[in-house]
């Protein structure tokens, strides 16, 4: 049975600022979430992986480089347009960040993006010779 906090809910992108002032506050708390689970579960180490949302059309919150996704807090979280665009935050976008918006831009129903590097799927991916025509090399 999942705990409450590990329950996955729809997102939304209301424009209201104090609604999504509280929204946003709600977003950075729960990544942190995320990221403490899925580095205790074995789904990334150190800094691998990354984790975002999309705050509102314009914007995205997500997790910054060079950091360990296991031990963030909310203020270490960057915000970033939907050009890549650092925005808000005192660290760095991951190089990554240009996958997540990828995401977004060919999906406006995506809400988030969760990237990981689980043992099994990297295991199967590399055993197999590749994820399948068009996977990364």
């Amino acid at each position: 049975m999942l705990l409450a906090e590990e329950r996955v809910r729809h997102v939304g992108t209301d424009s209201n600022s104090e609604f999504s002032g509280n929204l946003e506050e709600q977003y950075r708390r729960e990544i942190c979430l995320v990221g403490r689970w899925m580095y205790e579960r074995g789904h990334i180490v150190a800094c691998e992986g990354n984790l975002s949302i999309r705050l509102d059309a314009n914007r995205i919150l997500t997790t910054p480089t060079c950091m360990n996704k296991g031990m963030m807090s909310p203020e270490d979280l960057v915000i970033m347009d939907m050009d890549g665009r650092h925005l808000q935050g005192d660290r760095k976008i991951s190089s990554e960040a240009g996958m997540h918006l990828l995401f977004y831009r060919m999906r406006p129903d995506v809400q988030a993006v969760c990237h990981a590097h689980p043992a099994t799927a990297t295991g199967f991916c590399g055993g197999r010779g590749g994820a399948g025509p068009g996977a990364a090399s």
